[in-house]
């Protein structure tokens, strides 16, 4: 009988360790978690600006495409007045 309720001490200490890592373990999860929450928002606020900078980028360029276009016309119109002289 003596021998059982060691045995049972045994199992009974055992279980409350493996107790003990499971909530290690869960804790390192919710670590885990969190810290994946924070680098998506991190991600999620730099597609942001990614693409506000991708579009203000293509702003730019349509702006200088007309300005190469009003610079040639002006370079063609100075061609002409020097003609005139």
């Amino acid at each position: 009988m003596q021998q059982l309720l060691n045995e049972v001490k045994n199992i009974n200490k055992k279980l409350n360790s493996m107790d003990a890592e499971i909530k290690t373990i869960n804790q390192r999860l919710e670590n885990l978690e969190q810290g994946q929450n924070r680098i998506e928002q991190k991600l999620n606020v730099t597609h942001d600006q990614v693409f506000r900078n991708t579009e203000g980028i293509n702003s730019i360029k349509e702006e200088l495409d007309t300005i190469e276009a009003v610079t040639k016309e002006n370079l063609y119109d100075i061609a002409k007045l020097k003609l005139i002289k």
